[in-house]
């Protein structure tokens, strides 16, 4: 592995680390380790912890460009990426391989958090959005029907009972979560590969490869047979049901 300080692409090596992170000069230098078209990390010590007996570092994503047709999903980023690593101090079990599993699984849950913000701004979240809106207020809706028709006047107990009924029956992040999860991987994969290629992980690239590259299941299909089905006597009778007696 590469022992000195570079501004280039490097694997990280733990005993260079632990030789010079009493040094002041080193507290300033950054590794470049992850550096696409797309996207670029590096990794820099942050601080050392005398109590905790460790040295914090930083994985930082310090440049993104990441674009799908006209949308450039680098524009959608809101905050900085950061993930934190601990180096245990004058432990001879923690090795080099604990090392580079510790900064893969970084690099990993960064490129994870990457993919989850530009999911933010796709079609299909947006509406997604706006159908679990519709389902609330449809809930809403039904849950003041139902207290007219019982002669419920006081704004308090209203309130109180549309909260409970919606709480109940409705997730704020059930249809989101799911394009989410089915945008994972699809939005930035060669950079995946290209990671697991630099950790010499063949096994864990060949697994991606085979495994996450597949058709993404569009979402769309499924916002629309869930409008359709809330707009059923079916489902408005099924959520009646859930309605519980004052």
């Amino acid at each position: 592995m590469e022992n000195t300080v570079s501004t280039q692409v490097v694997k990280l090596d733990l005993q260079t680390i632990l030789a010079n992170y009493k040094d002041p000069e080193f507290w300033s230098k950054k590794w470049t380790i992850i550096d696409t078209k797309q996207i670029k990390i590096v990794w820099y010590i942050s601080s050392i912890n005398c109590e905790d007996n460790k040295i914090n570092s930083t994985l930082k994503v310090v440049n993104k460009n990441i674009k799908k047709g006209t949308l450039n999903l680098s524009d959608s980023w809101w905050s900085e990426s950061v993930c934190v690593a601990s180096i245990p101090i004058n432990n001879p079990e923690y090795t080099e391989k604990h090392f580079e599993n510790a900064i893969l699984g970084k690099v990993l849950e960064l490129l994870g958090d990457i993919e989850r913000h530009c999911t933010y701004e796709y079609a299909e979240y947006k509406e997604a959005e706006r159908l679990q809106e519709e389902m609330k207020d449809k809930l809403r809706e039904i849950a003041s029907d139902f207290l007219d028709e019982n002669n419920v006047a006081n704004e308090e107990i209203r309130d109180a009972y549309i909260e409970k009924y919606i709480s109940d029956n409705y997730d704020a992040s059930e249809i989101t979560s799911k394009v989410v999860q089915r945008y994972q991987y699809k939005i930035i994969p060669n950079v995946y590969l290209y990671v697991y290629a630099w950790f010499n992980r063949q096994e864990e690239f060949e697994k991606f490869e085979a495994e996450k590259l597949g058709r993404r299941v569009s979402t769309r299909m499924e916002i629309w047979r869930k409008v359709k089905e809330m707009q059923t006597e079916k489902w408005v009778n099924g959520m009646k049901e859930q309605l519980r007696g004052i």
